[in-house]
């Protein structure tokens, strides 16, 4: 595994397993689970669980055996089935619903110290005056800096019900303040920037599908319809997945008359087919859908709807390859089992779900490996279905059991990451440097007024950059021996971190969007 895999990669393949399919979600109150045992006989798993309570020699805590022997049990299963505790199925529930109850930041912790990095426009923490830069030290008297807190640590004293309040100490311009913050509702938006590329040519970045996802879909489809769009590219690069039904929400914007989407299938799940039912808002466009190896799940259903169809072009990496629905089951302890109930199939048949016969992890190994291996439409034959070919309309040949591969490969990217540059990223340095660039720049930065200007205008000069390498060597980050790609690459990513300071997502993705190898190659294609 190369090492940016390293840094990145169990994030999102989190985030894909946490957020999966769950299909039929909302109908899980139809599985009383409370009585799924009721009449039965103790299991031998019980009646040996209830002896070592009773009868063992020393005291044990039964509960944390069941919970191992529960997720020993879910292990032998498939890599997505898992065992939610209370935490996971309120983090879980966050997810579904798009929404959180918070006070609107974003912050990272340097130095032991928790320094706001992005605040929510309109968000409580802005209302109560908080701005990013400055620097939490209590909550409701409690330290939260210069104690050791890890990040789930701080998120408990930050989070909690919509309308309680917290009182907040906090260091702004050197100067120590205090305010009282009235938690509100936070939405996690799907929509990461939605913007007109050229004249002629749209971009969305979605970043999952909750159940607000088609809803914000659609308010950035329209507004970019409404300035003469002609072709969109449509991002969906790290899109771990979520919520199905949107998924095919949005798929149904894009194909005409009664198409096939998708189906699920498995042997208690008789077969269900999701079709088209209206007329869709981009049925005739251009089209190009990026991926990569983390788009994942309800991100591949809607691509391989679309590539099944030849209604666009898909650019990038081979996506994931989860082809396995997940259905959640609440259970007595208000825990919950999320269990593989079916399998997806695209509108030719093709099951895109990885082999995960050799375990857990060979299966999330492989996707680490397809950096080291390179990259190609298909990266290991052996992966799809030996001898199954899918043929579209028009001709065009699939394959399943390997992901979505893509109909144009983004190969001449960088495959690896040098040591100096590993430790750069992974120094957590560049946000602190940033929010410190931010300060010192702060007369141009101020007369910029959009994160299209910032984008365009906003550049990491020679003096910028002697800065950063006095910062990284004050915090004894070696910075002297990078190469001239590396060191490109770094600048871009600082200039996009302080975009993300000013202008949140929107400054993030303008900034990295502006000499992206994905997106160049979409627009050369939409300009054919």
């Amino acid at each position: 595994m190369n090492k940016k895999q390293q840094v990145w990669l169990p994030f999102l393949l989190g985030l894909t397993m946490s957020i999966g399919i769950y299909f039929g979600f909302s109908i899980r109150d139809k599985f009383p689970t409370s009585h799924f045992f009721s009449n039965q006989q103790p299991s031998t798993l019980q009646e040996v669980l209830y002896l070592i309570n009773e009868k063992y020699v020393d005291e044990i805590d039964t509960k944390s055996i069941a919970d191992s022997v529960i997720q020993s049990v879910i292990s032998k299963l498939d890599p997505h089935s898992e065992y939610l505790t209370t935490q996971d199925l309120s983090s879980l529930n966050e997810q579904i619903n798009g929404r959180f109850s918070g006070i609107g930041i974003e912050y990272d912790m340097f130095h032991d110290t928790l320094n706001i990095t992005y605040v929510i426009p309109g968000g409580p923490a802005e209302k109560a005056g908080l701005k990013s830069g400055d620097q939490i030290i209590k909550v409701d008297k409690k330290n939260v800096s210069g104690m050791h807190l890890s990040t789930d640590s701080v998120k408990a004293y930050i989070k909690g019900e919509e309308g309680t309040s917290i009182d907040v100490q906090y260091i702004s311009h050197h100067q120590k303040k205090q305010t009282t913050i009235t938690r509100g509702n936070i939405e996690l938006g799907s929509v990461d920037v939605a913007y007109m590329i050229d004249d002629k040519t749209g971009y969305i970045r979605l970043n999952k599908f909750s159940n607000q996802t088609y809803k914000e879909f659609m308010t950035s489809l329209m507004e970019l319809k409404s300035k003469n769009m002609k072709g969109l590219v449509l991002d969906l690069r790290d899109n771990g997945g979520g919520v199905l039904d949107q998924a095919i929400e949005i798929a149904d914007e894009f194909l005409s008359d009664d198409k096939l989407i998708t189906y699920t299938e498995g042997k208690h799940s008789p077969r269900k087919n999701y079709t088209c039912k209206r007329q869709g808002q981009f049925e005739n466009g251009p089209l190009v859908v990026l991926c990569n190896e983390s788009t994942a799940s309800a991100s591949e259903v809607l691509m391989g709807a679309l590539q099944d169809w030849d209604r666009a072009t898909i650019v990038g990496q081979r996506s994931f390859g989860k082809g396995l629905v997940q259905e959640v089951f609440e259970l007595r302890n208000q825990a919950a089992l999320k269990l593989t109930i079916a399998r997806y199939y695209t509108p030719t048949g093709r099951c895109i779900q990885r082999s995960y016969q050799q375990g857990g992890d060979a299966y999330y190994q492989e996707v680490a490996d397809r950096h080291k291996n390179g990259y190609s439409a298909t990266a290991d034959s052996s992966l799809h279905d030996k001898g199954k070919v899918y043929v579209t309309p028009k001709g065009k040949k699939l394959f399943g059991g390997g992901g979505i591969a893509p109909d144009a490969v983004i190969s001449d990217i960088q495959e690896t990451m040098s040591n100096v540059s590993y430790d750069i990223y992974s120094s957590s340095i560049i946000t602190p440097f940033s929010l410190q660039l931010r300060q010192t720049n702060s007369a141009l930065l101020g007369s910029l007024h959009s994160p299209l200007e910032f984008a365009n205008k906003f550049q990491i000069d020679d003096q910028s950059w002697q800065d950063f390498l006095e910062f990284a060597q004050h915090e004894n980050v070696t910075i002297d021996s990078i190469t001239p790609s590396e060191k490109k690459d770094l600048q871009k990513y600082i200039k996009a971190s302080v975009g993300k300071i000013i202008w949140g997502k929107e400054g993030l993705f303008r900034s990295m969007n502006i000499e992206d190898k994905f997106i160049q190659r979409a627009r050369e294609i939409l300009s054919h």
